[in-house]
């Protein structure tokens, strides 16, 4: 893992894999000095035209280019690099974004993008007295460079933290939505890129307005993993790991759930989820949990549905669960 140091811009490296480079060149930017890595080399920097702060990305092979495409922390939008070359990233476009609006997160499939829109957080810069968009836009993105806004979805509250777009008819969303505490699963129907709507919705109780007991410490941070016959939806959601039947998307059902937190706790306990090819684990990821770097921290590993056992041994990242899910 590369341990970036504060350098004025924050950029994005190209790491060397598995191409060989047949000779040296110049860099259109400079690497900065400084770096530090395992068995990995940078060989190619861009500034970003100057906006630093790059997070999600994602990449799209286009007409024999690579297109790599990102959010940023400080800025509103996003912005474009041609790739295709990786010692030699070429800055092509930012796409300017809402103001005081958070716009780091995006998802692709084929030529349809959804970029999420989140008020921004005081603790991160926003301004509360300032208006913020919310909601996700849906682009089409057929010219990788020149992208066409065909639609909107709001909340009609705060925002989408998080998207998961695997391609058809259905993304999912972490959105705040009016009459809740903290960001729900919501599904959004994207059939017609034009005119989204709301699909489905599914929520844990307490985060429904009116529910007892109340519960304010949980929220969806998403995305929502589909299974590949698109029946099941795998989630990390706050302290669990849930696994949902969405045969019916209208009205999904829990069919697992395991409770993570405790032991687990501080931060958010199961930030996401990722199914682990060939197995049938998931891998259940938390994020400013602590003590991530204690080799003696707890893991676990647990069969859901149902959670039958929890057998808890020594040697792993307290941060790290492995969860199996049963395949029927």
């Amino acid at each position: 893992m590369i341990r970036r140091h504060c350098w004025t811009a924050v950029a994005v490296l190209c790491v060397l894999g598995t191409v060989a480079l047949l000779a040296p060149r110049a860099f259109a930017d400079q690497i900065p000095t400084g770096w530090e890595a395992s068995k990995l080399e940078p060989i190619g920097y861009s500034r970003l035209d100057e906006r630093g702060g790059a997070f999600k990305m994602a990449i799209k092979h286009v007409n024999n280019k690579w297109y790599l495409f990102m959010g940023h922390e400080w800025h509103r939008g996003w912005t474009i690099l041609d790739v295709t070359d990786p010692t030699d990233p070429k800055f092509v476009k930012f796409v300017p974004g809402p103001d005081n609006t958070n716009s780091i997160q995006m998802e692709f499939h084929d030529n349809i993008m959804l970029t999420a829109l989140q008020k921004k957080q005081t603790t991160w810069g926003g301004d509360p007295n300032r208006p913020n968009d919310e909601g996700v836009l849906i682009w089409d993105i057929s010219d990788p460079v020149n992208w066409k806004q065909l639609s909107q979805w709001k909340t009609g509250s705060t925002g989408i933290h998080r998207i998961g777009y695997p391609g058809g008819k259905y993304a999912s969303l972490a959105a705040n939505m009016p009459g809740f505490r903290g960001q729900i699963l919501v599904f959004l129907d994207v059939s017609d890129p034009r005119e989204p709507k709301e699909a489905g919705r599914w929520w844990m109780h307490g985060q429904k307005e009116g529910e007892e007991p109340a519960r304010k410490d949980i929220s969806f941070h998403g995305p929502a993993i589909i299974s590949s016959d698109g029946k099941k939806a795998y989630l990390g959601y706050g302290p669990a790991v849930v696994i949902l039947d969405i045969s019916n998307i209208s009205q999904p059902k829990e069919i697992g759930e395991l409770t993570l937190s405790p032991p687990f706790g501080g931060g958010i306990p199961v930030h996401d989820v990722f199914p682990i090819p060939g197995k049938q684990l998931l891998f259940a990821h938390a994020e400013g949990t602590g003590g991530g770097d204690d080799p003696d921290g707890p893991a676990a590993m647990h069969d859901c549905p149902p959670p039958d056992r929890y057998d808890r041994y020594q040697g792993r990242n307290k941060a790290e669960a492995y969860v199996r899910f049963s395949a029927a």
